[in-house]
């Protein structure tokens, strides 16, 4: 059987080229160092490490478990004193939504607008949330003002959710 290399210098020596099912494996305890001056590229372009650093700096993000019987309103971000923020939520249901007679609320919100970003359960928007739904919302964080989640348990049994959050300043501060 005969092997041909995935990986091969060109003439001259100056470029190493991996080719369609090659790789490049960094072993533990090993690292790619980009020195100043060296530039990252993706499909030609420059990528700004910098940049994107800095981005992840300033963002903010947060992970919680609420479930129908959660001490009520829950802070799951908290606010900045100096501008308004982007909120992306993402809130996936892990535990189907179950009452005697009414299911649990969940608000999704800030200080003073709980249901600024998202309401589900009973008698809201999306009235009967099921093990594995997915629900997206996105508004602005408004300046001084905790994300919240405000939960009404009525006569709920059961009802989990995993929310993600992530946070970024507003356009005019980035």
């Amino acid at each position: 059987m005969v092997y041909q290399p995935k990986t091969f210098r060109d003439k001259g020596g100056d470029r190493h080229n991996i080719d369609d099912g090659g790789q490049i494996r960094v072993l533990s305890g090993g690292e790619i160092d980009i020195e100043s001056g060296g530039e990252f590229k993706a499909a030609g372009s420059v990528v700004n490490l910098s940049s994107a650093l800095a981005l992840v700096g300033i963002m903010t993000s947060a992970a919680a478990e609420i479930a129908h019987d959660t001490t009520s309103p829950a802070t799951v971000a908290e606010s900045d004193d100096t501008s308004d923020r982007n909120a992306l939520l993402i809130v996936k249901v892990t535990e189907t939504f179950v009452g005697d007679t009414e299911l649990a609320t969940m608000q999704f919100g800030e200080e003073d607008t709980v249901d600024k970003f998202l309401e589900i359960g009973h008698g809201k928007t999306i009235d009967t949330p099921e093990d594995g739904d997915i629900y997206v919302a996105a508004g602005v964080l408004t300046q001084e003002k905790d994300m919240i989640v405000t939960v009404t348990a009525n006569d709920a049994t059961a009802g989990e959710v995993q929310l993600f959050v992530i946070v970024l300043p507003d356009e005019d501060d980035s």
